[in-house]
């Protein structure tokens, strides 16, 4: 019953890991979307 209960901590452990790794990528998507709108902003300012 132990063991199973460790695997299963373990296991939302993981998912709760899972979870701040996609929203930190989530975030990084979002600061490269945004800089590659900036960058295209200015060129459209030079031009």
């Amino acid at each position: 019953m132990l063991t199973l209960l460790f695997i299963f901590r373990l296991k939302c452990n993981e998912r709760v890991l899972h979870n701040e790794e996609i929203r930190v990528l989530r975030k990084q998507v979002k600061i490269n979307d945004d800089y590659r709108k900036e960058i295209a902003r200015q060129q459209a300012e030079i031009h």
